[in-house]
């Protein structure tokens, strides 16, 4: 194998890893909201995995001068994908999955964690 695939599984088998832990503690044993947890994976998925290389890869393929662009609007343009990718993925998984195929309460969970953490405040 090649170096860059070994690296890729690596990164790979990390995310999963550490997406378990993740989802176990913080939204089985913690019960946080699914929206706090989808986000803190999609934070995970920017950090572990070279998505950010991939989406700019394929950037600089449609638009050449991209890579001329000032740093900060190149940030811009990548914050504007991981917001889009995180209101897509929370579309799907939240009021597709979630709430039509499963009938789980999932509003109502999260008003329940922001009454709980305010009371506590």
């Amino acid at each position: 194998m090649k170096q860059m695939e070994k690296k890729t599984i690596y990164q790979i088998v990390r995310f999963f890893i550490i997406s378990f832990f993740v989802i176990y503690f913080l939204y089985i044993k913690e019960s946080l909201p699914i929206s706090i947890i989808l986000l803190l994976e999609i934070l995970l998925l920017a950090k572990t995995l070279p998505i950010t290389k991939f989406v700019e890869g394929k950037i600089v393929k449609y638009y050449p001068q991209y890579q001329n662009l000032n740093i900060w609007v190149k940030r811009l343009i990548l914050l504007v994908f991981w917001v889009l990718f995180y209101i897509i993925l929370k579309f799907i998984i939240i009021n597709i999955i979630m709430m039509w195929l499963l009938h789980i309460p999932v509003e109502k969970q999260i008003y329940e964690f922001v009454e709980r953490v305010q009371n506590n405040h």
